[in-house]
């Protein structure tokens, strides 16, 4: 066998034939990767931006959920102030503890959610009149 030109030959032509299969086969499996990771930060990226976008929605019902509280906050706030202080001026006679909640009340109503002037002049009247 090592005396045939022909034979050695052809066994290296094998070689280089192998050689270049083994190439070929790596370069198509690291392009496909590359194909992959492309995709891959592209699926990222929309995902991210989908991320954005639902937060910046969930921002906005937050703030309108929040400004939707204080109305009802402020309308339940002034209801509950002018019913009693309505009762105090027809004469009821306020216990200590409901006298202390609606001061709480109304310093909340007046300086957290800036209540109107119509409860604030019937708290001061009560308030003059030592009622409350």
């Amino acid at each position: 066998m090592k005396d045939n030109p022909y034979l050695m030959s052809l066994i290296t032509q094998i070689g280089v034939m192998f050689a270049s299969l083994c190439t070929l086969i790596g370069t198509l499996i690291q392009s496909s990767s590359a194909r992959k990771l492309k995709k891959q930060s592209e699926i990222l990226a929309e995902v991210h931006k989908e991320i954005l976008d639902l937060k910046n929605y969930t921002d906005k019902q937050d703030i309108e959920i929040n400004n939707k509280i204080d109305d009802i906050t402020i309308a339940s706030c002034k209801a509950s102030l002018v019913s009693i202080m309505s009762r105090i001026e027809n004469g009821y006679k306020p216990t200590d503890e409901e006298k202390r909640i609606l001061i709480e009340t109304y310093d909340y109503y007046t300086n957290k959610l800036h209540g109107n002037s119509y409860v604030h002049e019937m708290y001061l009247r009560l308030h003059d009149n030592k009622l409350i």
